[in-house]
């Protein structure tokens, strides 16, 4: 999986709605993982992401 060269850093937010979110793992064995769902709410404070 390519790295983004993008970063995003939330100070503090609120809010609610449907956000869809997909999460992908790939292990240095190979093994792959793929998650997606789509939360009814979302609160973030002083998250730090670094993609």
């Amino acid at each position: 999986m390519p790295r983004p060269s993008r970063k995003l850093v939330v100070t503090e937010a609120i809010g609610s709605g449907e956000i869809p979110i997909k999460i992908g793992y790939k292990s240095i064995y190979g093994e792959q993982w793929r998650f997606d769902s789509t939360p009814q709410r979302i609160e973030l404070r002083n998250i730090k992401v670094d993609a």
